[in-house]
């Protein structure tokens, strides 16, 4: 006899989603690290994940030519991103200004992915 299946919370639904992002797209962390070290360099204080967010966004659509390009960042991300930020440096603790959030619950996990970007060298 087979259990039956849950529905994902959507808590759960966003996490998932974010991992498989994350894996599939490292350059977003990447580029979204560069951009926080160039505002850093300004001399620059706070910092919010949105700027930086509709900037990639914005990098992204002029540097393809694709119109139906599928490369999208949801909006869904943020919270988890800005905490992996954080958790891979953090120097950057008191950079952002946090809300209460669905990635708060995610803590450790966005940490053990920190470790691994950090480990990793990227």
């Amino acid at each position: 006899m087979t259990t039956p299946q849950l529905p994902l919370e959507p808590a759960d639904h966003h996490w998932q989603a974010f991992e498989v992002f994350h894996t599939a797209n490292p350059e977003v962390m990447a580029q979204l690290e560069l951009l926080v070290q160039q505002w850093l360099r300004r001399g620059r204080g706070r910092l919010g994940i949105e700027m930086l967010w509709n900037v990639l966004r914005w990098e992204r659509y002029m540097s393809t030519d694709d119109p139906a390009s599928e490369w999208k960042l949801n909006n869904n991300y943020k919270a988890y991103y800005v905490r992996l930020l954080q958790q891979a440096h953090p120097e950057w603790a008191d950079l952002f200004e946090l809300r209460t959030s669905q990635a708060d619950d995610r803590l450790w996990e966005l940490a053990v992915l920190a470790a691994r970007w950090v480990r990793e060298g990227r």
